[in-house]
């Protein structure tokens, strides 16, 4: 199996067709778009790859019976739910362990990593706000119009505010 999750290269795969089938073919149908990245990743990408990520998403799975609780949005009991598994490393080089086997090393890093997603999402939520400090009062005013209406409006009459 190769050192990437083979989900990434997958994602990149199609992030990489969709910007083609969006800005040279034009393509803005969802469905369209759709038929058009699956014909361009057939030959791109391996059976073998496939095969991977199959592996990698069933292994996911079995590792973790928090899924489907995380999923619907709920918290895990820091007390009771010591069988939840936590991935430290990368590629690898990653591996897991219990949140009941986690040593003080480990917790930290655990704690860190839940601070750099805070902070990770609240740098996002701070660029779509600015965004919709933008985008918002166009969509408002004009109920027609998509998200793509606004920001080609907004480039054709100035272009978009830099930070």
């Amino acid at each position: 199996m190769s050192a990437r999750n083979p989900f990434h290269i997958i994602r990149n795969a199609i992030i990489s067709a969709a910007n083609k089938a969006y800005y040279v073919k034009k393509i803005t149908n969802t469905e369209q778009m759709v038929d058009a990245v699956d014909r361009d990743i057939k030959g791109l990408l391996s059976p073998k790859l496939f095969d991977e990520a199959r592996r990698h998403q069933i292994r996911d799975m079995i590792t973790s019976r928090f899924e489907r609780l995380l999923d619907d949005g709920e918290q895990l009991d820091l007390f009771h739910d010591l069988d939840f598994q936590l991935t430290f490393g990368r590629g690898e080089e990653s591996y897991q362990k219990t949140l009941g086997d986690l040593d003080y090393e480990h917790g930290l890093k655990a704690r860190h990593r839940k601070v750099a997603n805070i902070e990770a999402a609240n740098r996002a939520l701070a660029d779509f706000d600015r965004a919709w400090r933008y985008i918002g009062p166009l969509l408002k005013a004009n109920p027609d119009w998509l998200w793509r209406d606004a920001v080609t409006h907004l480039e054709t009459t100035g272009g978009i505010p830099t930070r």
